[in-house]
């Protein structure tokens, strides 16, 4: 991990925060910039991560730079997937802040690689994620749009090396079990024979 955040220009000593994803309005990014605005006044040796690009990335550049916290923010542009698992394993929390917007649907495997990475995970508490990730548990969840509660639940994983180490054990639990390919190759077997059960009572119940 040192070896790959010195490529990066990061200090060993240095807490990581990263999210990945596209940048549009219901992956909550802006409130990300605001809680760790706050999150900054009292730790100052926490840098975040911001993996992608999209539609509102300039806009929270402009952001970063009026809360005057660009300094401690890397947005690191569009990479490839293959890149992807190098900056999870250099990072110490993930943070998925998204929105329960009317027209936005999102699945939790998009936290897979975070949770299979053994990353403690700061989630909204909205869509599907509420199924698999309990609160103290298996992640952090807060309230979605709630900048404060944000800003306190990454400030807890900050302060908690062995907080992290729990939620990212329990969390990749969570990903074995329900998110890889094996659950997901399970849970397909599962309905098919359930579709092939169906099928085979309704024609014994059609039959004369």
């Amino acid at each position: 991990m040192t070896r790959s955040r010195g490529a990066r220009g990061f200090d060993a000593g240095d807490t990581l925060i990263i999210f990945t994803g596209s940048f549009k309005q219901w992956h909550g990014v802006n409130d990300l910039l605001q809680a760790f605005a706050l999150l900054l006044d009292h730790e100052k040796r926490t840098r975040l991560i911001l993996v992608g690009d999209g539609p509102e990335r300039e806009s929270l550049m402009r952001s970063a730079a009026e809360l005057r916290i660009e300094s401690n923010i890397t947005f690191t542009g569009a990479v490839s997937h293959e890149a992807i698992p190098a900056l999870l394993a250099s990072a110490d929390i993930a943070v998925a802040p998204y929105l329960p917007l009317d027209d936005f649907y999102f699945s939790p495997l998009k936290l897979g690689e975070y949770l299979a990475t053994g990353l403690p995970v700061v989630a909204t508490a909205c869509g599907d994620l509420d199924p698999l990730l309990r609160d103290d548990v298996s992640s952090l969840r807060v309230p979605p749009g709630d900048v404060p509660a944000l800003a306190r639940a990454l400030g807890r994983l900050t302060e908690d090396p062995e907080l992290r180490r729990r939620l990212g054990r329990a969390g990749r639990r969570v990903a074995e079990k329900h998110l890889s390919l094996e659950a997901a190759t399970t849970r397909l077997v599962r309905l098919l024979e359930s579709l092939v059960g169906a099928g085979s009572s309704d024609r014994r119940s059609a039959a004369p």
